[in-house]
Order: C-alpha cells, then structure tokens, then sequence
C-alpha cells in the first residue's frame, strides 16, 4: 500500500504534466501512461463496488480522467507511436470513464 505523501507526489507530478505536456514521448513513457490509466479505472470500479461513491471514488475518477488526457495528448504529439490498439484503448477508457463520471454524480453511498 503506498502511502500518502508518495500517493500525493504522484499525483502532483501528473497535474504537473498535465499543466506542461510533453512534446515528444517514447514507448515507454507511453506504455505508462495506459498502464496507470488501466489501474485508475479499475482502481474505481472496485472503490465503487466495495464502498459505493464518495469522495475517493471522485478522486479515482479524475485521475482516470487526466492519464486519458495525458494519452490522447501523448498520441497527438507522436503520431509514430499510434496504433490500433492505443486507439482502441483510448475509446474503450473513454467510455469507462464517462460511465464512471455519471456515477460520480450520484450521492454518497453504497450502489444497489
């Protein structure tokens, strides 16, 4: 389990790239972008499962948002390093997100 001060570091050091995106990426920064995007939407349908919506759940739902900002931004800036599979995950994350989004909406409380 991390801990807060590392959870917060690195979350920071996203709204940092957010603020300042980068310009030209490698596979690598890539592949960590969709693999931190993939765990934050899962990271959310557990929350949301487990503990209903809450402020934590919203959390994980706008992180999902932003490593989704972060890759079409990534893919927009290198073209080379689009594929098929990164434009499919792109929607596939997209659609997950706008359901999660819809939730985030709802109440505090447990799901039904």
């Amino acid at each position: 389990m991390e801990s807060s001060s590392a959870r917060f570091s690195f979350e920071q050091n996203n709204y940092e790239r957010l603020a300042n995106p980068p310009t030209c990426m490698n596979a690598d920064e890539l592949a960590r972008i969709t693999g931190t995007l993939v765990t934050a939407i899962a990271q959310a349908k557990t929350r949301a499962k487990k503990s209903g919506i809450d402020p934590e759940f919203r959390k994980l739902v706008r992180h999902s948002r932003e490593m989704h900002d972060l890759l079409l931004e990534a893919m927009m800036a290198n073209e080379a390093l689009q594929t098929e599979y990164l434009s499919g995950l792109s929607v596939t994350a997209e659609n997950a997100i706008e359901h999660l989004e819809a939730l985030a909406e709802m109440p505090d409380g447990k799901m039904q």
